[in-house]
């Protein structure tokens, strides 16, 4: 990773803050919209409300809940969605303007910002589809960070990745055999969440590199 030059401009500081503060909006959002879920999940199609540990986090931005109610959660959901697409998008575009030329730039970018746009049709009938093409282009751009990580020596952001990989690769592995399936939905949101505080810390040490040098130790 370079360390960029100086910049302490609002904008640049608003941008940069840009993926941290749209997930922290996200977060509260998905919090939000479980408490108007109707009920139902995979599990129990007569349970109410929200269930933690069985319904999958996508099952808000449905039309319908599981147990067949009209779904008023759906908005808040969809809305939370597009925030934190909006806030990943801009994430994979500024940190492959951090790498060094060659390691890896584009393979963050254009993987990355793909992956989190096409998950605004998770909620359509091409669901499954759009898990697995999302998911490799998301993992390809994980690896490319991940990688470009290890080269720069931050030995402790580089292994969160390496842990989220594999626990990505347990989801789907899950998702494919339906072994575990009654596991997926309590895993998926432990993966989900190692995920955005992977994110939210090399945002927020890239927001810290705008401002000072710091080395790689810091990390």
């Amino acid at each position: 990773m370079k360390i960029p030059k100086k910049n302490t401009g609002p904008l640049h500081q608003a941008f940069l803050m840009l993926p941290l503060t749209g997930i922290g909006f996200f977060v509260c959002l998905y919090v939000l919209a479980t408490f108007y879920y109707p009920g139902g999940s995979n599990a129990d199609r007569n349970s109410i409300g929200f269930d933690w540990l069985n319904n999958y986090w996508c099952d808000l931005t449905g039309n319908y809940a599981k147990d067949g109610a009209p779904n008023p959660a759906q908005p808040i959901a969809m809305t939370a969605l597009a925030v934190l697409c909006s806030a990943l998008s801009a994430f994979w575009y500024q940190i492959s303007r951090f790498a060094n030329v060659g390691d890896g730039a584009m393979m963050m970018r254009y993987p990355g910002m793909a992956s989190v746009t096409g998950m605004l049709l998770l909620f359509t009938h091409l669901h499954d589809a759009v898990v697995g093409v999302c998911g490799a282009l998301g993992l390809l751009a994980v690896g490319s960070l991940t990688a470009n990580l290890q080269k720069s020596g931050f030995k402790r952001l580089e292994s969160l990745g390496i842990v989220f990989i594999v626990a990505m690769l347990l989801n789907y592995g899950i998702y494919v055999s339906d072994l575990l399936i009654a596991w997926l939905p309590l895993i998926q949101k432990c993966t989900f969440l190692l995920f955005l505080l992977w994110i939210a810390l090399v945002d927020y040490h890239l927001c810290l590199k705008g401002n000072a040098n710091l080395h790689k130790q810091d990390f």
